[in-house]
């Protein structure tokens, strides 16, 4: 076996996702590497233009776009054929790098706290030694044992909790609504009935302490609550990322639903309507929560509310890459 090497790839952030969140197992490239690569540092562009991960490499394809199609379709390409197609277009060879493994880094990583000199590459660099260490390093920091976080987001109403409580059923899942960690130490801390919350940041304080208690046990959790709180004066109010960043969410998935299905299942469940328009507010949280993804360089995908085959095969999906990571 040949020396191996390290190289950095730059990703656009939907592309990146694809890969976090398991959809995407191959890398398409117009020129590859000349040397045997082993693993590839992914650093996301713009707005993140961080390190989100490290991949290692099964196995480098090369051979005509129909080819690379095939393998698309077979091993998971996460695009299409046209825009396969499109990519490729003038050159008769291209590569398919395919990934083993994945190791997320959470948070996301400066590359300059990393990389002696940096420059997000076009295609591909090779890492000199020194840099490769540094990361290595990291990785084996990344991979101590503590639980892992799913974090189920949607507004009050979507059906997140129930989903998540029929999965928990099913798979002996630990699943934990964050009103629910927050009241254990403040009962008074959100009202019932209009979901106002009067101390938005002192409740996010009790819950990043009693999750980081749960997964520095080791135990895993699956979490359902909000990127968008209603406070005391009845305003949305999105949360801070460094709260989700606090929580060590390894993915998001978040639950949506038509408004008037979801007006009349609030209405239905607590005998009143909420005093939002739910249009701006489930807008506002969906938006935030590819915001904040985003920028933890996590993965995230949507659900339709009570479409439970789908959300059990998508967290499904994801556990098993973060395990095995």
């Amino acid at each position: 076996m040949p020396e191996s090497s390290t190289v950095a790839i730059s990703l656009h952030p939907e592309h990146a996702n694809k890969i976090l969140s398991g959809e995407k197992n191959l890398e398409f490239r117009r020129v590859w590497a000349s040397k045997h690569v082993s693993q590839v540092i992914i650093y996301v562009t713009s707005p993140v233009q961080k390190i989100v991960a490290v991949a290692q490499v099964k196995q480098v394809h090369h051979g005509s776009p129909n080819h690379l199609w095939s393998l698309a379709k077979t091993l998971g390409g996460g695009l299409s054929r046209r825009s396969l197609y499109r990519y490729f277009e003038g050159k008769k060879q291209g590569y398919a790098i395919e990934f083993s493994s994945i190791t997320r880094f959470n948070p996301a990583i400066n590359p300059h706290s990393i990389f002696s000199k940096f420059h997000a590459p076009q295609s591909f660099v090779y890492v000199n030694k020194s840099d490769v260490h540094s990361i290595n390093k990291l990785i084996m920091e990344n991979t101590k044992k503590t639980g892992k976080n799913i974090f189920v987001v949607g507004v009050h109403g979507a059906g997140k909790s129930s989903m998540c409580e029929a999965y928990a059923r099913k798979y002996n899942a630990k699943h934990k609504t964050a009103s629910e960690l927050i009241k254990q130490s403040n009962q008074d801390a959100i009202s019932t009935g209009s979901k106002t919350v009067k101390d938005i940041s002192g409740n996010q304080k009790l819950l990043i302490s009693a999750v980081t208690e749960i997964l520095s046990s080791g135990e895993n959790l699956l979490l359902d609550g909000h990127f968008v709180l209603i406070n005391a004066e009845n305003k949305l109010t999105p949360l801070d990322t460094k709260v989700f960043s606090d929580l060590a969410i390894s993915a998001v998935i978040a639950v949506y639903d038509e408004s008037k299905s979801i007006e009349e299942r609030v209405k239905s469940r607590d005998g009143q309507s909420l005093t939002r328009n739910l249009d701006d507010f489930q807008k506002l949280e969906l938006s935030r929560a590819e915001e904040v993804t985003q920028e933890l360089g996590i993965p995230f995908v949507k659900v339709k509310s009570f479409n439970q085959d789908e959300f059990e095969s998508i967290l499904n999906k994801m556990l098993s890459i973060i395990y095995k990571n």
